[in-house]
């Protein structure tokens, strides 16, 4: 997974995100989030629960057969730019 970044000025940054990285930080999340729950605040902890993190990490998996595809791509009007592709 790639995520690019072009800001106004024309500055680019190429963030490469191995799919194991991104499946490995799916599926410690719930573990991370139960020993760091006291420390945030009702409102967060209320957004993360709704969030089925297995389900996440499964949908990441099938996408990888997917190479090329873009999931997202945004343009700002001050002309920043933003794109993730599989």
């Amino acid at each position: 997974m790639k995520i690019r970044i072009k800001d106004s000025n024309g500055n680019k940054i190429i963030l490469p995100i191995p799919f194991k990285l991104l499946i490995l930080g799916l599926d410690i999340t719930p573990y991370i989030m139960k020993k760091t729950s006291l420390h945030m605040s009702d409102e967060q902890r209320e957004v993360l629960d709704c969030i089925d993190f297995k389900i996440l990490s499964k949908s990441i998996r099938d996408l990888k057969h997917y190479k090329g595809l873009k999931l997202l791509e945004v343009t700002s009007k001050e002309g920043e730019e933003v794109s993730i592709t599989i």
